[in-house]
């Protein structure tokens, strides 16, 4: 039986009083999630490539170790807000001179606007190296596991940008049969398609027991 017990979702006269509290560290076969520290940018910076960010809407490949130390500045005060909420993503097997290996970052951000009823979406992203590994999956399920038994939201909302395939995959494994909705924003100049899901808590915890004992 999983150790993970899914939190009883409180009574709230507004859906804009809830915030995220207390990110800690996580663990699967492969992977620990750290959270976000301010000396974390150093570890960060070199894997933000245009790879990563060109089809990210609101985000663009930072020009200096200042801008991810800025955008980590930011994302440290939003966790202090109760809007944020943000891990770092090693290997738990250490490479050939020891280290444990940066994989990438998973991240809970509260939006200025809900997406049908979800008011924080999950973002994820890797290093270029650790692509097409299964890594991604692993974060955002592990993190979906810490939504359900330490937070009381209800919903929570993915997307992915037109030709963003990768993404795709994964939230489409997150989420299945789901039609998203599709709205246009703009990235470089360029109109593009993204997708939005929303995710339904207590329904993820329910059907996901089965993976979660595999690493419990």
């Amino acid at each position: 039986m999983s150790r993970l017990t899914r939190v009883p979702v409180r009574e709230r006269e507004r859906d804009e009083d809830i915030a995220v509290r207390g990110p800690g560290l996580m663990e699967t076969n492969r992977l620990s999630l750290h959270p976000l520290q301010r000396k974390d940018a150093e570890i960060i910076h070199p894997h933000v490539t245009e790879n990563v960010t060109r089809l990210w809407i609101g985000w663009d490949t930072p020009g200096a170790l200042a801008d991810s130390q800025a955008s980590v500045a930011d994302a440290l005060s939003r966790t202090a807000a109760g809007a944020y909420a943000g891990w770092l993503a090693y290997s738990r097997f250490p490479d050939s001179k020891g280290e444990s290996r940066f994989i990438g970052v998973v991240s809970l951000e509260r939006l200025a606007q809900p997406m049908r009823g979800a008011w924080f979406e999950l973002n994820f992203w890797l290093s270029e190296r650790h692509w097409g590994k299964g890594y991604a999956f692993e974060m955002a399920a592990v993190v979906l596991d810490w939504v359900a038994s330490r937070t009381d939201l209800r919903f929570v909302t993915l997307s992915w940008t037109e030709g963003n395939e990768g993404s795709r995959s994964v939230i489409e494994r997150l989420i299945r049969h789901q039609q998203p909705e599709v709205h246009p924003a703009m990235k470089n100049g360029v109109s593009l398609p993204v997708y939005h899901y929303v995710l339904d808590v207590d329904g993820w915890f329910r059907d996901q027991q089965d993976r979660r004992q595999a690493y419990l």
